[in-house]
């Protein structure tokens, strides 16, 4: 890029692969933690196991209200002692504070006001910067065509095309989320022209007027003396992008393969976000990057375990650096996946951990008990936004995984059978199964189905007439569905 408005010089690599080394190292030992799951908190005994003991006990010195803002204190705000140091040491490490991070492009971000029609604020948000920084970049290096690769429902490409005039290929593998996207433009830019007018109204303290026949008229005699960016062409392309697509030819199938190129992805998903810089690396037309990754989780690592050992070496995502593979750095899912989480966010709460957490958790001790091993191949999913409370989530959970987890007990009793003066160990529990249980188990044994006892019946036995009654406590087992 050239001009005078461009970003500054990037930070040195040699200052990117010191801030690496640092930062593996600083995890390496931490790395058994991080990596450990909420999921296996109870069954794996993690807090014993794997937090240090004086960790421990600084956390648990912890008011409740200092421990919700654990995730984003700032050193000087803990107690001295371990905890504070932990937080020292890892601030320095992170990428606000490690060096590394170049300032952002000085870009005029204001989202219209009536676009939250289409947009939540996040999205809004995210879209009406993103979109600001691509559109002031490709204008400094002369770029009018982007590749939006991971489009999903299409905000960014149709903010990029609409209201900064680029022509955009938007790139998308599901084919509802490309359809969708389809939709999403087509809406707005039907409503685009009265979006633009009634919001400069209302940026300048005006009530927009009604949107009569002579309304529309006069709009779109003024659209033809106003100098606003035309609307660039919007191109969906359903397409799944891997190590193994060129861009060259995408671009060259759907695009203009002679024109200068920017590859944008907002919130690439995986190892997208990796293919994303492989493409631009490659194709000599692509002059802009800008992309911002997200579930970091899904990405492949070269040196964990032998869990990626069969994995072509192209698909490997992470990690890239020239010092990390020579240290052959493993990090880990888990560790990935915390990452992605954001501490700011979840200190700005002020509010526990969802009860569902600690249910997961719950919910994993009883598949160790039923089952030994726990599949690893089956996911519980998102049920916390259905389940009403505790035994509402375990039905659902437990209904996908492949077990009978419902008990064949239909009924229970615990009968004093004996004089407890004669024979002091006098209870019997006696039970009854569901009849569908009972043919289950005898089906194909040629026996004769044993006699079971009424779940309504009192059972009681005497060794002679004139023995004493015998006393029957019936407890209550209803199908037990957890």
């Amino acid at each position: 890029m050239s001009g005078e408005d461009t970003m500054r010089p990037p930070v040195s690599l040699r200052r990117v692969h010191e801030a690496l080394l640092g930062a593996a190292a600083c995890l390496e030992p931490l790395l058994p933690l991080a990596n450990s799951c909420m999921v296996s908190f109870i069954t794996e005994d993690q807090w014993r196991r794997l937090v240090p003991g004086p960790l421990a006990a600084a956390l648990l010195q912890l008011p409740a209200e200092q421990l919700l803002r654990l995730p984003a204190a700032a050193p000087d705000q803990l107690p001295a002692g371990p905890l504070r140091q932990l937080a020292e040491q890892l601030g320095r490490h992170r990428l606000s504070g490690c060096g590394v991070l170049s300032p952002p492009p000085p870009v005029s971000a204001a989202a219209l006001p009536l676009m939250d029609q289409f947009f939540s604020d996040k999205k809004l948000h995210e879209v009406d910067r993103m979109a600001a920084t691509v559109a002031h970049l490709a204008a400094t290096g002369g770029v009018g065509q982007v590749v939006d690769l991971g489009s999903g429902k299409g905000y960014l490409s149709s903010m990029l095309a609409l209201q900064h005039g680029l022509d955009v290929l938007a790139v998308e593998a599901n084919e509802v989320h490309s359809h969708g996207a389809q939709k999403v433009n087509a809406n707005i830019k039907k409503s685009w022209d009265a979006i633009v007018s009634r919001s400069a109204a209302l940026q300048i303290g005006q009530q927009p007027e009604r949107r009569s026949r002579k309304w529309k008229r006069q709009q779109r005699s003024q659209d033809r003396s106003r100098h606003r960016p035309a609307p660039g062409r919007l191109t969906p392309v359903d397409q799944l992008v891997t190590s193994g697509t060129h861009l060259s030819e995408l671009v060259a199938l759907h695009g203009d393969g002679y024109r200068p190129v920017a590859v944008v992805g907002l919130h690439t998903c995986g190892d997208l976000a990796v293919n994303s810089i492989r493409m631009f690396n490659e194709m000599p037309q692509a002059s802009l990057l800008v992309n911002v990754g997200c579930c970091y989780h899904l990405q492949r690592e070269r040196f964990e375990g032998q869990f990626w050992a069969d994995l072509d070496l192209q698909e490997v995502s992470f990690p890239l650096s020239r010092p990390l593979l020579e240290r052959r750095f493993a990090l880990g899912q888990q560790a990935r996946g915390l990452a992605a989480q954001a501490s700011e966010r979840i200190a700005s709460y002020q509010r526990a951990p969802s009860p569902f957490l600690y249910y997961r958790a719950v919910l994993q001790v009883f598949l160790q008990d039923r089952l030994g091993t726990v599949p690893t191949d089956i996911m519980v999913g998102r049920l916390a936004r259905k389940a009403r409370d505790y035994l509402d989530y375990m039905h659902m959970a437990l209904s996908k995984y492949p077990l009978d987890h419902r008990d064949s007990i239909e009924a229970a009793h615990l009968v004093q059978l004996f004089d407890p003066v004669t024979s002091p160990r006098c209870y019997a529990l006696i039970a009854t199964k569901r009849s569908g249980a009972v043919d289950e188990k005898s089906h194909g044994k040629g026996g004769k189905e044993p006699t079971a006892v009424s779940a309504d019946s009192t059972v009681g036995c005497s060794d002679s007439a004139d023995s004493a009654e015998p006393t029957t406590v019936t407890v209550e087992a209803r199908t037990a569905q957890t």
